[in-house]
């Protein structure tokens, strides 16, 4: 979905200019929208879900699970503006145990990919892996609309 990928890709170049102190108001939004290239997102607008989605054991776990991911990823990307590793390692964690709980093995590993490099304080590469979870994540809340 062509939205969804713009709205990433300019997340990410305002988060670029936030890191690097150039952004100071809101008034380059349009010319980072302009400068958006949304050929670097995956372009996969299928809806992911969940292998246990099918035991309705788990449903209410999945539900809060689901409901909760898009503040869960808003607080790690935060934590990554802010260069707070440390505490992205740690949370990047945690998603990892709850999504493979829930039977979201994918963002599991990446949320665990996000976690080893906070651990390496790569920067760059816990940037590539927080599109890869947004995407994800949007995916995820895309197939489980009665929780997201």
């Amino acid at each position: 979905m062509p939205g969804v990928a713009l709205y990433l890709q300019v997340s990410k170049l305002i988060a670029s200019d936030c890191r690097s102190g150039a952004l100071s108001a809101a008034p380059c939004l349009q010319s980072k929208i302009a400068q958006a290239d949304t050929t670097r997102m995956s372009g996969d607008t299928t809806p992911m879900y969940s292998k246990l989605g099918d035991d309705p054991e788990v449903a209410a776990v999945l539900e809060a699970f689901v409901e909760t991911l898009a503040p869960r990823l808003d607080e790690l990307q935060d934590l990554e503006a802010g260069s707070d590793y440390e505490t992205l390692d740690r949370h990047a964690a945690e998603l990892s145990v709850d999504a493979i709980k829930t039977g979201f093995d994918l963002l599991s590993d990446c949320a665990s990919s996000i976690a080893d490099a906070a651990r390496d304080r790569d920067r760059d590469l816990v940037y590539k892996h927080l599109i890869d979870l947004t995407e994800m994540s949007w995916r995820i809340r895309l197939g489980h609309r009665g929780a997201a």
